[in-house]
């Protein structure tokens, strides 16, 4: 049995191997892909839709802004794993898709650590789940956080904007 004055000790420590468990898989799977994990989603993403798309459609889907999916469109459009393309009866529309190159970079990616989280989460009764969720808002409240707008995205990215 723990003491109540060692209580915010343990409970650092907790947040803080959640927080360097997020830097370890970021880092593992930059290692292994070269990719962020920002990159990652964006990139099942498309595969998922299997189809052309828009640039803040795509935005919409991975749940970050606009101009953040722009940038890291840029940047794996350097990388060749997609292309923006023009519209045919449309030249203003853009449409972003996979290229050859990158459908066989989302063929052998890993899965990102919140899919793996998600579906543990899921196998919890609802209850569980909601007194979960109802202690990190406390949490977050705690840390004077909760005005803080997040993606659904375990990434220490700092240039990671959500929508």
């Amino acid at each position: 049995m723990t003491s109540s004055s060692d209580t915010p000790d343990q409970m650092l420590r907790e947040i803080r191997r959640i927080v360097r468990r997020i830097g370890q898989h970021s880092r593992a799977l930059a290692r292994r892909s070269g990719l962020t994990v920002p990159q990652v989603l964006c990139l099942k993403a498309l595969d998922g839709l299997g189809k052309e798309i828009t640039l803040s459609a795509l935005a919409a889907e991975v749940q970050l802004s606009a101009g953040t999916v722009s940038r890291l469109v840029d940047r794996l459009e350097a990388r060749g794993l997609l292309r923006r393309v023009r519209g045919d009866t449309d030249r203003r529309k853009v449409w972003i898709e996979l290229t050859v190159k990158g459908r066989r970079e989302v063929a052998d990616l890993p899965a990102p650590l919140q899919e793996d989280f998600v579906e543990r989460l899921h196998r919890l009764p609802a209850k569980e789940r909601e007194s979960l969720l109802a202690a990190l808002r406390r949490v977050n409240e705690l840390m004077e956080a909760e005005e803080i707008d997040a993606a659904p995205v375990l990434s220490p990215d700092p240039d990671l904007h959500e929508s």
